[in-house]
C-alpha cells in the first residue's frame, strides 16, 4: 500500500511540476473561513473546500470555473442556540499571473451564483431554515509555488433578509497541470 501511495503521489508532483507550461490546470484544497459584514455577527467561522478547473489564455492568464463550499457555525456560549451557515458557490474565474516564474504571485476575480443555506436551533427544539440564491462575486489574490498555492479569497453575496452576506476564505491547495 505504502508503494502505490508513493508511485501516486510521485506522478502527482512529476505531472504538476511544470503546470504554468500546460493548457489545462486542475486545482484542489480547503482551508478557513471567516464571516465579514452581517454574517460575523452570527457565525464564528468555519472550513471551505473547492475545486477548479482553467485553461491558461497566455503565459500570464487563466480563466476558468470554480466549485466551492464552505461551512460557518457559532455555538452561543451556555450551548442553548447553534447558528450554521453553508454557502456553495458556482463561479467564472478569470486569474492574471503577475510573473512567469516557478514564484507565481496572482490576482483572480470570480462572479457566478451562490447558494445559502441558513440554519439555527435551540435547546428547547425550536429551529429555522432559510434558504437563498443568489448572483455575487469575489477577489483573491495568492501564491503559486508549481504546484502547490496559497490564496486568500473574499466573497460578497450582497443582502440577504437585511443582511450583507460576504466572508474571507484562506486556502491551501495543490494544482495539477496537463
Amino acid at each position: 500500500m505504502k508503494k502505490i501511495l508513493c508511485i501516486v503521489l510521485l506522478a502527482v508532483v512529476a505531472l504538476s511540476a511544470n503546470a504554468q507550461d500546460k493548457k489545462f490546470n486542475i486545482g484542489f484544497g480547503g482551508g478557513l473561513v471567516k464571516g465579514q459584514g452581517d454574517l460575523k455577527d452570527y457565525v464564528s467561522g468555519g472550513i471551505d473546500g473547492y475545486l477548479n478547473f482553467t485553461y491558461n489564455l497566455a503565459p500570464k492568464m487563466a480563466a476558468g470555473i470554480e466549485f466551492n463550499n464552505s461551512v460557518l457555525v457559532a455555538v452561543e456560549e451556555e450551548g442553548e442556540s447553534i447558528d450554521a451557515t453553508k454557502i456553495n458557490g458556482v463561479l467564472l474565474k478569470g486569474v492574471y499571473y503577475f510573473t512567469e516564474s516557478a514564484v507565481r504571485p496572482y490576482a483572480a476575480l470570480m462572479t457566478g451564483l451562490y447558494m445559502s443555506k441558513l440554519y439555527s436551533a435551540d435547546v428547547l427544539g425550536e429551529s429555522a431554515e432559510y434558504k437563498k440564491t443568489k448572483f455575487g462575486g469575489g477577489l483573491e489574490l495568492g501564491l503559486k509555488l508549481k504546484w502547490f498555492n496559497l490564496g486568500v479569497s473574499y466573497h460578497n453575496m450582497g443582502k440577504i433578509e437585511e443582511a450583507k452576506v460576504s466572508y474571507l476564505q484562506y486556502n491551501l491547495g495543490f494544482n495539477i497541470g496537463f
